[in-house]
């Protein structure tokens, strides 16, 4: 083979082997392309759109029409609707804390005295304007109405006057420095108004009662306020079916599986059973704004419910050894199916000056017997406890408890009608009761439930504890308040007059799509509901990623 036959070899092998490195490379591009769009293709993204709802279907478990009750009448169980059409001072938020409402701020000129600055460019949902006129109004409308619940809520007030359109005094007999929450229930109705209903009165609130769409004692329907100063409602309208408590539980479950409602509400544990795997559903709760307890009674008249004299309910000791001796996590499983939680104080989380340092006692027979026997009662003694029939099954389990550090209880079972009577009357040995802390501040707590009053059910006398309620009589800085009410909340934990034991739950289910939060107060809030789907997004595909130049 000569020189130029040898060139043109050497040329075509290596034109070859560029081909076969180029069919090589396009095999290799078009395998990776093709792992990168079949990953691609199975990680398929979503993401979540928010949607406004034209119609919240709710069930409630309740007894009243629009007719029967208003803002300047009622702030029981009825009232937790009144927020979504009504305004107060100060109001709270859904997770608990005090914040402004109508009121974007307040001073104390002096310890009886409060000046609150009101919220400017604020209009009724019939175009009135809102001012301290209205304010004043409200209160002159409640204390002018005997039969009205909120007329000795708000007795600490001797008068509200106008500074200004825009600027409102409130006046006290006495410094109340726990004022300022319990004003959360002052809901403001225009000056002037007759018939307060929640039919009849409008409010400056995210909604409007909807007279024409309420079917009464079955349906009560609010639209959104169209003039509302706030962020807009998310809601455009809440159809609220109405269920009388226990007797229509049971269509109130089947109407939410049907889709008739998306939100309802229950304290049933039959209920939360009924709803337990239902596709599709969320179940959310809040503990109760209240703590059922007992009641250890100090006072003489309770030597007729004991045993043994001196009444050894009187030894902190003896009290000590009876908290720890009762299991409540036991008796929350065996008598509330768990639709409870255990309490280790006598307000709620929700309550200005609860303490979470708190802890209860743990259970520990062994400890508890122990006790006894240093408080020399090894032998135990008999008692009687005073309780409801709907909740015997805890009185029986207590007794049960208590059996086991010698304690012999027999139940004095009472009808309803007489069952606070014989409390005020310190009338009983040992009593279970319960306490819901209204205002949301535990200086109420501790004025009512162990002042100098016949409320003082227990007859509990301490002299540090009355310092301290001394000191927050006339103790106007928040922080300050704070750290008493602990120490209050401390000295009860380990002096032990009364035994916390649980805190109901309050069961939500909502719907698929519908996003809402229950809220940790007495009020039920709507505005903030909204609708979320989830909508698939297409993944970009490698090519579409390329680019040339």
């Amino acid at each position: 083979m000569d020189e130029e036959e040898k060139s043109l070899f050497h040329n075509r092998i290596f034109q070859i082997s560029v081909i076969v490195f180029c069919i090589l490379v396009l095999i290799g591009l078009i395998g990776t392309v093709y792992l990168l769009v079949s990953k691609n293709s199975k990680n398929v993204q979503t993401k979540k759109v928010e949607k406004e709802i034209d119609n919240l279907k709710v069930g409630l478990s309740d007894d009243y029409t629009a007719e029967d009750i208003g803002p300047t009448k009622n702030y029981d169980q009825n009232s937790y609707i009144f927020r979504n059409v009504y305004d107060s001072l100060v109001s709270y938020s859904e997770d608990g804390k005090l914040m402004p409402d109508l009121a974007t701020s307040w001073t104390n000129p002096d310890d009886t005295t409060w000046r609150f600055v009101l919220r400017k460019d604020v209009k009724f949902s019939d175009g009135k304007d809102f001012t301290a006129d209205d304010v004043r109004y409200t209160f002159d409308a409640i204390k002018a109405d005997k039969e009205s619940q909120l007329n000795d809520y708000f007795s600490e007030i001797t008068e509200v006057n106008a500074v200004s359109s825009d600027e409102v005094e409130i006046r006290t007999a006495s410094p109340a420095p726990y004022l300022i929450s319990k004003l959360s229930y002052l809901l403001i109705v225009p000056n002037g108004s007759k018939n307060i209903t929640l039919a009849n009165t409008p409010g400056t609130g995210p909604f409007t009662y909807n007279n024409q769409e309420t079917v009464s004692k079955k349906q009560l329907v609010l639209s959104r306020n169209k003039s509302y100063w706030g962020d807009k409602p998310k809601v455009g309208k809440v159809t609220i079916s109405i269920y009388p408590e226990d007797e229509d539980e049971k269509q109130k479950i089947e109407d939410f599986k049907q889709g008739k409602t998306q939100i309802i509400d229950t304290r049933l544990k039959e209920s939360v059973e009924a709803m337990s795997g239902a596709a599709n559903v969320k179940n959310l709760f809040v503990n109760e704004n209240a703590v059922y307890y007992l009641i250890l009674n100090n006072n003489e008249k309770a030597q007729e419910y004991v045993s043994v004299s001196p009444n050894p309910l009187k030894d902190k000791r003896v009290r000590l050894a009876m908290w720890e001796a009762l299991d409540t996590d036991g008796l929350i499983k065996e008598t509330m199916n768990g639709i409870a939680v255990p309490a280790d104080q006598v307000v709620t989380k929700q309550t200005f000056g609860f303490n979470p340092g708190i802890k209860r006692p743990e259970y520990n027979l062994d400890d508890a017997k122990k006790i006894m026997e240093e408080s020399g009662n090894e032998k135990g003694f008999k008692l009687k406890l005073l309780i409801g029939g709907s909740r015997k099954d805890v009185g029986e389990y207590i007794q049960k408890s208590w059996k086991n550090i010698g304690i012999d209880v027999e139940l004095e079972i009472q009808p309803e009608s007489d069952y606070l009577d014989k409390f005020m009357a310190h009338d009983f040995g040992v009593g279970f009761i319960s306490w819901s802390e209204d205002s949301m501040d535990g200086q109420n707590t501790l004025l009512t439930l162990f002042g100098d009053n016949d409320q003082n059910m227990g007859s509990f006398k301490d002299q540090p504890l009355a310092k301290i309620m001394t000191d927050l009589s006339g103790e106007t800085n928040q922080r300050n308040r704070q750290k008493l009410i602990q120490e209050g909340l401390k000295i009860i934990r380990d002096e032990a007059p009364v035994i916390p034991l649980y805190s109901k739950k309050i069961n939500w289910f909502t719907a698929e799509g519908v996003d809402w939060q229950p809220p940790e107060t007495m009020d039920v809030y709507f505005r903030n509901a909204k609708e979320v789907t989830e909508v698939k997004v297409k993944p970009s595909s490698f090519f579409s990623k390329l680019k040339f130049w």
